[in-house]
This record gives C-alpha cells, structure tokens and sequence, in this order.
C-alpha cells in the first residue's frame, strides 16, 4: 500500500521556511484536538468480547509470561470452546497486541483505561508520522491532511480500542513511508524489514495483504525507478523471513480451530465478500465510493501517477485482504471491517488529491471544501441519517449512552460471593464481565472434555458436569439460556429471577459504525432486551 504524500505540488525552500510556523502551529493544534478526542472518556466504556480477548490473555501474561487462557479463580478464556486455544494458550491471535496490554496493565493497573491507553498512543503517533511525512507539501495540503485524520471517527474508534487496530494502522504507514522514501537506500529496506515484522506480530494478515499491494506497486511503478537487486532482495525478506517464522511456530492459527473458521466459503462466496467488504467500508466511513471513482477518472485523464497507484492499492488491499480473510459468510450480512483500519489514511489522501484535481490548484477555497468533505458525510450516501459522524461523536463524549456490561459488572461485584459460578449466554458476553467482575468462576464455556488441553479443568468449566449457582441472560439470549440447561443441565435444577438491569442488552459502543449508537437506546422490549439474572434455589 502507498499512502503517498500529494504529488502535485512540492514547497520551494523559500516557502518552506515561510511556512514552517504556519504547519508548525497547524501540527500542534491538531495533535492536542486529536489527543483530547483520543483520552476523553477512554476508559467510560466496559471492554467488549474483542478487547477482553486480548486483555485477559494480557492478564495471563502479568502472571505466567505466557499468553495463557487461564487466569484468576479458575478462569478461562476459551471464546466460541476453545477456538484460539491450543493446550490452554491463545496461540491463533499475533501476540504484539497483547504484550503491549500486559506492559500497560504493569505500569497502570489492570483497568479499561490501561488496556486502551497504549493503542491511543499508537494512534497519535500515526498522526505524527503522517504530519511529518507531508512536511513538504503546501499549508492547503498540509492542513487538509490534518483535518481529514482528527475528523475521521472511524480511525478514532479503532485507535481506542484494546486491539490490534492502532498497531497495524501505524505500522503500515510507517512501512508506507519507508517504502516511498526507499530511493535505493538498503539501510531503508532493513528498517522496512523491522516495520513489517512489527506489523506482522500485531497482525498476520494485514501484514501479508501490505506485501501483496507494495508487491503489485513494485511491478507496475516503483522498478522503473529503482531495481531491487539480489541483495536488496536479502536484506528486505530475510530479516522477516527469521523472526516472522521463529514466531508463527508458535503463535500459529493454523493449530488452533480459527485456522478452520473459513473452510466452509466457496469461490463465490469470496466474491460476495468483496462486494460486502466494498459496501461496508463506505458505510463505516473507512473510504468513499465517490472518491475513489473520481481519483480513477482524475489519474487517467491528467495523467497523476500517484493517484492511479494510490487507487490501486486501495483496491488491491480489498481484493486480497477479501480472499485471504478467516470470516465465514454463513450467518452474517456484514464485513469484518476491521481488517481495513490501514486503508483510513490512504482515503484521506485520495480526497485530497481528488480535491486538488476539481478545483486545479490550490487556493483557501480548497481548503474550505476540503474541511466540509472531511466534518460531514455529504458525500457519503448517509448524510440525512447522520450528517456529521465526528459531530455525534463529539456528543457521545458529552453524554455518554448507557451500556450493559458496567451496570452487570457492578451487580456481581456486589451481589455474588468469590467463587460462585456464573453462565452467561451469549459466550462472548461472559468476557468483559469476567475482566470488570473476575471474583466469579464463568461457567459452562466448554462443551466437551474431548480435547487433550480440557481433561484436567475443573468441572464448573465444562457443561453439564457442575450446574451453574447463576445464570445471566443479555436480551434475546435468555433462550440460549434455556436451550443449555435442557441439553446439559439437570431437570432438577430451579432457577429463579433475582435482578432485571434496565439497560438494552446489546453493545452498542463497538468501533464499526453500524455497530454503533452515539445515544442511549431508550425505546426497547422491557422483559425482553433488558439484561436478566437468576439465581439457582434449593
């Protein structure tokens, strides 16, 4: 991928130094907005199933070193029985994510606001490194690509998340610059080296996908301007041939039961997901339709090679990123957008250079329509329902929507002794209260003993085997609920509602935008979308 910087026009010296206060005043100010909407209210927010899945390993490896699953009272996190487990360590997930949660957890305590904190640093340090490698082009061009980064809430979201999204966004880009910057330097490719194993340990995908488009770029552009030699070959591949492969031998979906997860797509349903990815990623503002059709049309007709390059790695990121994805189509409507943060500023840049292309040259006009595309979604094909995306989300910071996870949480901590056993349904729901309220045992995640690693557990963990002292039901899952206890459980066993939390059971503060609601959600099903406890009787 080549997040380039604008091509059209490059600063004389003369301008540079008359514009060095100018983007000096523009870079500070808009760090301190983007980090003021970075840590505001990071930690409000309960982890979700997501983030827990990197946190509570972290926590595993505060005690062990290790990603181990199995953490305080008995605890285990084996999301889905067990996919990501391979003898009881989460050997599926890229371990750089959950590394850097357990050094926070370390220095800050084991929080929300820990677990966040270092990916929103990461996601500062991307807006840094973009500001420095626009350095050379115009104040217009300059200020537009500031503009487009802190007003683009989709990036935001993904950098306050305790996931891989702020590492692989920051670590593509870096290797972006390296790359553009590449001028036949080999001390260049071993740094390029160093970046892509950085990016290939937060995650594996988003590193091969990066690969796959410099790849494609090199063939059709970038030889013409410098051939890599024998050597050069060396120096790039090596490096991450070592250490990239020292760490797939152990962190390895492939002995896991993720690396399975896709096995039942066709070709066709690889198509689909093109499709779906395309569609979703404009829905989630990671990049416009109209945007990238008019940097097309404006490449070919004025002949701006760096907006056809620009282009086709978007697309390329897409089309492989879409055939080599681990997401099974059966039983969604949606994409897994998350893969995509890194294409973010590759689009910010693609408007800009559309922009440069529409109005010719660049003037205070420019910039004027540059900050209205960026704030709004005018273009987008949800303006009437969401007019501005940053807007609302600068009032979800105001006023935060409820959220189910906290108040559960606080209910358990207060009401059920240490050691009691807890089914939650769904599954992944059981993980942010296990991180928020560990005093409890979370059980029922396992299905089954068949696997060598579950044989020495403890019988809570496995269904059937020990009844549960507490049940909890987020909404519509209060059937699964039932559904379990008729499977495995005992007909003897009597269950009784102690606790109805009054909050919708769903949540609704997940990064992708259609997965996300910047107010409270007041008008739902009382007895039916509410978070439901109960309590086992004699």
């Amino acid at each position: 991928m080549n997040v380039s910087t604008i091509e059209p026009r490059s600063c004389s010296a003369s301008e540079i130094r008359n514009w060095d206060t100018k983007k000096w005043a523009v870079a500070i100010l808009s760090m301190i907005v983007f980090a003021t909407l970075l840590f505001a209210r990071l930690g409000h927010y309960s982890l979700w199933d997501d983030e827990t899945m990197v946190a509570l390993v972290a926590k595993g490896v505060v005690r062990t070193g290790d990603t181990s699953a199995i953490i305080d009272h008995g605890n285990i996190v084996a999301y889905e029985n067990g996919r990501l487990l391979h003898n009881l360590h989460d050997r599926s997930t890229p371990p750089l994510a959950t590394y850097i949660t357990a050094i926070s957890f370390m220095l800050f305590g084991e929080n929300a606001w820990a677990a966040r904190a270092p990916f929103a640093l990461f996601g500062l340090a991307t807006l840094a490194l973009v500001l420095y490698w626009a350095r050379r082009q115009n104040i217009i061009i300059f200020s537009l690509l500031a503009i487009g980064i802190v007003c683009n809430v989709a990036l935001l979201l993904q950098f306050k998340q305790c996931r891989y999204y702020a590492v692989t966004v920051f670590f593509s880009v870096l290797v972006a610059y390296l790359y553009y910057y590449w001028g036949g330097d080999r001390r260049k490719l071993i740094l390029m080296a160093l970046a892509s194993i950085c990016l290939f340990t937060a995650n594996y995908l988003n590193c091969i996908v990066m690969q796959c488009c410099l790849l494609i770029d090199y063939i059709f552009w970038k030889r013409h301007e410098h051939t890599l030699g024998f050597r050069d070959w060396l120096a790039l591949l090596l490096p991450q041939a070592v250490v990239c492969g020292m760490i797939a031998l152990i962190w390895n979906p492939m002995k896991t039961a993720q690396g399975n997860l896709a096995d039942g797509n066709t070709f066709f349903d690889r198509i689909t997901l093109i499709y779906w990815n395309f569609r979703d990623l404009n829905v989630c503002e990671f990049y416009t339709w109209v945007v990238l059709v008019f940097a097309l049309v404006i490449g070919i007709m004025r002949k701006k090679t760096w907006l056809l390059r620009a282009s086709t790695a978007l697309v390329a990121y897409v089309i492989v990123l879409s055939f080599l994805s681990p997401q099974n189509l059966h039983g969604t409507s949606a994409a897994d957008v998350r893969y995509f943060g890194p294409l973010v500023p590759l689009s910010i840049a693609l408007g800009i250079g559309v922009i440069h292309g529409i109005m010719l040259k660049w003037s205070r006009p420019a910039l004027i329509a540059g900050a209205i595309l960026f704030s709004t979604n005018i273009i987008s094909g949800h303006f009437f329902q969401r007019p501005s995306t940053i807007y609302s989300y600068i009032g979800e910071l105001r006023t935060p929507p409820e959220e189910p996870f906290k108040p559960t949480s606080e209910w358990i901590n207060k009401n059920i002794p240490e050691g009691k056993t807890v089914f939650v349904a769904p599954n992944y729901a059981a993980y942010p209260l296990m991180f928020h309220a560990p005093k409890a045992t979370y059980a029922w995640q396992l299905n089954d003993r068949l696997q060598k690693q579950y044989i020495n557990l403890k019988p809570p963990l496995i269904k059937g085997e020990e009844m549960p002292d507490y049940l909890i039901g987020f909404g519509p899952y209060v059937n699964e609920l039932k559904y379990n206890l008729q499977k495995y459980g005992d007909p003897n066993a009597r269950y009784q509602i102690v606790e109805k939390i009054d909050v919708f059971w769903k949540d609704m503060y997940r990064p992708e935008l259609f997965w996300r609601t910047f107010k409270s959600i007041k008008n739902y099903s009382k007895g039916q979308d509410e978070v439901i406890i109960f309590k086992r009787i004699q």
